[in-house]
């Protein structure tokens, strides 16, 4: 059976698949569900696990006033300083989760991935348990 040529040409004529957008796993805003190692309030260094992130207006809020990131200020560029994260730390109960700044956050996703699993831990624990 013949081969139809201009089924051929648009074949080959098609636009290849737009190249896969590369994450940087440290870069914020940092993805939920991602390891940190983050200050805690005596100082010391916990690891925990981003549950929520929301970018805020003012730098010097603490906490934001939405509670949900919307893609546009996930795709926006903000300024590292305006992401801001709530974490569950693994080893207290969620009643100590907390809304932190990026300035606390003392270990990268990538750093703190390989603490998590020095420790044990090869997935961010479920939020609560």
């Amino acid at each position: 059976m013949p081969r139809n040529k201009k089924k051929d040409e648009k074949a080959v004529a098609k636009k290849p698949p737009p190249p896969e957008k590369i994450e940087a796993p440290d870069a914020h805003p940092y993805k939920t569900g991602s390891w940190l190692v983050v200050k805690w309030k005596d100082a010391s260094e916990r690891l925990c696990t981003v549950i929520e992130r929301a970018c805020v207006d003012d730098p010097e809020q603490d906490a934001p006033s939405t509670v949900t990131a919307s893609r546009a200020d996930v795709e926006s560029g903000a300024d590292a300083s305006r992401w801001r994260y709530y974490v569950h730390y693994e080893d207290f109960n969620r009643r100590m989760d907390e809304w932190v700044k990026p300035d606390r956050v003392v270990g990268a996703p990538s750093a703190a991935a390989a603490v998590a699993e020095a420790e044990g831990r090869a997935k961010p624990g479920r939020h609560g348990a």
